[in-house]
């Protein structure tokens, strides 16, 4: 029983009318529902009662968040085996970026070891974080690095010449990201919106 502010008013949950959209979870007829075990992910639970209907938008678990968007300007340390000519840079143009308007263009040539590109700026992994995904398109063999308790830990990107997702796992006690690396003679790559997912 609730109350308008003016008088009583009776209602029995079987009256009601539940769904869910979004692939959030389940919910029963009197109203109990239960979310998918996945983090961050959004839908709404809706009610009817007759001809009436309200919804309610729900995230499951914790959003994920943005790391890095490149949508500033950064610098890296870049290290190469001699006879080796690299360079990166943060474009803001907005023509090679998946996201918004900036990205980070890596490219080297001439090489035939690992070329390693160290970011100045921290790029953290906040405690709960589970996977990464990142946005890249280019040519050669890439790789992202993980500052770890261990040392560095580094995971293959997915890397063709149109905008890829590259979906890895965070290493166990990575604190951020280090930076990336290549291998091979030559090579050149954008990569945008590096997202930290959060886990159970």
């Amino acid at each position: 029983t609730v109350t308008d502010g003016l008088r009583k008013i009776a209602s029995k949950d079987e009256q009601f009318t539940f769904s869910v959209t979004g692939n959030i979870g389940t919910i029963e007829s009197d109203g109990k529902f239960t979310a998918v075990d996945i983090q961050g992910i959004s839908g709404t639970i809706e009610v009817a009662f007759g001809s009436v209907k309200r919804s309610v938008a729900v995230t499951v678990g914790k959003a994920p968040e943005v790391i890095s968007g490149f949508e500033s300007k950064s610098s890296y340390k870049i290290t190469a085996p001699e006879g080796a000519s690299a360079s990166a840079s943060v474009s803001l143009t907005g023509d090679n970026a998946r996201y918004g308007k900036g990205s980070l263009l890596m490219s080297f040539s001439g090489g035939s070891d690992t070329v390693t590109y160290t970011a100045h700026k921290v790029m953290s992994i906040k405690s709960g974080m589970k996977q990464l995904t990142l946005a890249a398109k280019g040519s050669g063999e890439w790789y992202i690095d993980f500052n770890t308790s261990s040392g560095i830990v580094s995971s293959r990107i997915d890397v063709s010449g149109v905008w890829n997702f590259t979906t890895v796992d965070i290493p166990s006690g990575a604190s951020s990201i280090a930076g990336f690396h290549a291998s091979g003679e030559s090579g050149q790559v954008y990569v945008d919106q590096i997202v930290g997912h959060y886990g159970i």
